[in-house]
């Protein structure tokens, strides 16, 4: 019988490690994560950031929500996304000049999923 390894990417990882966490798990507050809002997010938000995955990091939110962030050459990012709404909510801040963008993305809409994963190219240059 032939094995078959798959490796997910590391964000992927991230956000489905997520599900261990039951509710009170910060110092008796927070929610437990929506396990089919973590398996979207992981297919299809964590698709477009595996792109950057070495740079961003993954945080659970006391609300649900799930913080995805990083730091690039001399930008900064946060995309708070509410897994069950699949709104996004995005900031991103240039170091240097502190100007910033601020948006929101409603991620059920697979164009508005394409125009944050857009955006984030025209920031990052990501091939």
């Amino acid at each position: 019988m032939k094995k078959y390894s798959h490796q997910f990417p590391l964000t992927t990882l991230e956000i489905l490690k997520l599900n261990q966490l039951k509710r009170g798990w910060y110092n008796g507050e927070g929610y437990e994560f929506n396990k089919n809002g973590l398996f979207w997010l992981s297919l299809n938000v964590g698709v477009i950031l595996n792109n950057l995955e070495n740079n961003i990091k993954v945080y659970p939110m006391v609300n649900g929500n799930v913080s995805l962030e990083g730091s690039f050459d001399n930008s900064e990012i946060s995309i708070e996304i509410n897994i069950i709404s699949k709104v996004g909510y995005y900031s991103d801040v240039n170091l240097i000049t502190s100007v910033g963008t601020h948006c929101d993305f409603n991620l059920k809409k697979h164009n508005e999923l394409k125009k944050l994963n857009n955006h984030l190219k025209e920031i990052f240059t990501i091939q």
